[in-house]
């Protein structure tokens, strides 16, 4: 969404939270979009992010960084250097692909469609859970914590994100097209927006999976400050070796896969109890899940 959809300048004296819904990159600044605990949209600028690749080959321009091979697991040293006027259009090396926007959301730990605090003088995003949604989401997931104390704290963020509440604004003052779309598009938007990491301008009724799909790895590869793979590593056929115990992109999309199986289904049951299968999810999709995969079956019923 462009910003000038937006009728609405920076504030000077921004509301200390806010539901973050777009971002965008031009001319040198990061604009984000909010939306204050009052439901005003306002716009929050930060000048002093600038696009950036990585490579391996030595630059004076730029800065040494390690980040961690997906493959291998091991540290490697590369150059962290920005994007000016003079950067070649093909670049060899890494993350020089990503849109700046969402690459400045990734590298500041944003989350589209979320809840965030003004911390000293930047948006940080409010994760905690109360004690009454701690204790019910320790009753269904605290048997994983021991066995794998990472699947639990990825379930735990993306429980506490959802559980969020969703601000009631008009589609206008998204950007959104006007009178297009149910409430439940709206509603599933944002918490898609959530999960996936993603503005809302690309989360509303709009169904391409590959895209929410990258938008999480790159998300959990900047968090934890792996490097996030180029198309030729993805490419098949790679014949490169992998360390025993490393994570391999297989690895890591199944086992993100089942945990949104997880979590998706938990919240269905607590709003729907028993019947989540037949009003939480549409019948159109019902009938997709079944006819694609009949062993389904009995997962969701």
């Amino acid at each position: 969404m462009s910003n000038s959809e937006w009728t609405v300048t920076q504030v000077t004296a921004p509301p200390e939270t806010a539901w973050l819904v777009d971002a965008s990159y031009e001319a040198g600044r990061v604009t984000l979009s909010l939306i204050g605990a009052n439901l005003e949209p306002f716009r929050w600028i930060d000048s002093n992010f600038h696009p950036y690749y990585l490579t391996e080959k030595q630059n004076d321009d730029g800065k040494v960084v390690k980040k961690v091979d997906l493959f291998t697991q091991n540290d490697r040293t590369l150059y962290k250097v920005n994007v000016t006027r003079d950067t070649p259009k093909t670049i060899t090396g890494w993350e020089s692909e990503i849109d700046p926007a969402l690459s400045y959301a990734y590298d500041k730990g944003l989350r589209f469609g979320s809840l965030h605090r003004l911390e000293h003088d930047a948006w940080v995003p409010h994760v905690s859970l109360d004690a009454e949604h701690l204790i019910r989401f320790n009753s269904l997931f605290g048997e994983i914590e021991k066995q794998n104390p990472l699947k639990y704290a990825l379930v735990k963020e993306t429980y506490a994100y959802v559980n969020q509440p969703v601000p009631r604004i008009s589609h206008e003052e998204l950007g959104l097209p006007k009178g297009n779309g149910s409430e439940e598009d709206y509603y599933n938007a944002f918490l898609l927006s959530r999960i996936a990491n993603l503005p809302i301008s690309k989360t509303y009724k709009n169904h391409s999976v590959s895209e929410w799909i990258r938008s999480m790895l790159y998300t959990y590869y900047r968090a934890h400050n792996i490097l996030i793979p180029n198309s030729e590593e993805l490419r098949l056929g790679d014949t490169r070796k992998y360390v025993t115990g490393a994570l391999t992109m297989y690895e890591f999309v199944r086992e993100l896969e089942l945990n949104i199986h997880m979590l998706v289904k938990t919240v269905l049951v607590h709003e729907y109890k028993e019947n989540w299968w037949r009003k939480g999810v549409p019948e159109k999709m019902r009938g997709e899940i079944i006819t694609d995969n009949p062993t389904n079956r009995g997962w969701f019923r």
